[in-house]
């Protein structure tokens, strides 16, 4: 092992790592300006004899709100026919606003065709907002898909990249939904498994400096217990070592 603390080429080795750490720190800050992870599940229930959807959506994302877009709840009968919405008894509309948590949304979510309901995509950091619906049918399938729309800030184009995830079990015999929870897993957790790889990349940089101190302060206490110190000498690109003997 060479002593970082005498070899020439060691240093290198230390600022190429340093710039890594660099790297994945300014990686992580850029991509989490951009990115949203948006959990959703969707719960049967129902309204006095009308079956119900309660879509609940949580912002899973630490670096910001979901503020640009919409989401659109598609409501779809197992025949395929229209007229899969019904109206809620007590609130007189197909679709409500719920309150979780300290969210409250200034208006109810609108009709955007016969099975579908349009809301916008509002939803605070780690915050939580659901959404009821009455269905004709409570075998009724709720689609939902999230909207790119302009953004009014930038006055372009959004960018922001809205990752949606369902909550549900995981079916270990498929192969292909264990690797979608463990891709939605990781970018709903990506920035803290990220400085988690910063501290331990960190921590073995650490180490590494502290077992080359010591071995510079062991080769020390060698050269002085037997009376003879060794030095390293570079010369014309060639390192010798050197041993001299106290007299």
């Amino acid at each position: 092992m060479s002593n970082v603390f005498k070899d020439s080429s060691a240093p290198y080795i230390l600022v190429l790592l340093l710039s890594l750490v660099g790297w994945m720190f300014n990686s992580a800050i850029d991509n989490a300006s951009k990115l949203r992870i948006v959990q959703y599940r969707i719960e049967s229930g129902s309204d006095g004899e009308v079956a119900t959807k309660t879509l609940y959506l949580m912002n899973r994302s630490i670096s910001g709100a979901v503020s640009i877009g919409s989401f659109t709840l598609a409501c779809v009968l197992p025949d395929g026919q229209a007229g899969c919405l019904a109206k809620l008894p007590r609130a007189n509309v197909e679709a409500q606003f719920l309150k979780v948590g300290n969210v409250v949304l200034a208006s109810n979510p609108q009709l955007a065709g016969d099975n579908e309901i349009a809301f916008p995509a509002l939803i605070p950091p780690r915050g939580e907002v659901a959404y009821r619906i009455g269905v004709a049918d409570s075998n009724a399938t709720i689609r939902l898909r999230y909207n790119v729309d302009y953004d009014p800030i930038k006055n372009t184009q959004s960018d922001l990249e809205v990752v949606l995830s369902e909550d549900r079990p995981v079916h270990w015999s498929s192969w292909n939904d264990v690797s979608e929870h463990i891709l939605a897993f990781v970018l709903g957790n990506y920035i803290s498994l990220l400085f988690c790889g910063i501290a331990i990349l960190s921590a073995l940089i650490g180490a590494w400096l502290l077992i080359e101190l010591l071995n510079a302060f062991a080769s020390l206490w060698r050269g002085k217990t037997d009376g003879k110190a060794t030095f390293k000498v570079t010369t014309g690109g060639t390192t010798h070592e050197v041993t001299v003997e106290e007299l």
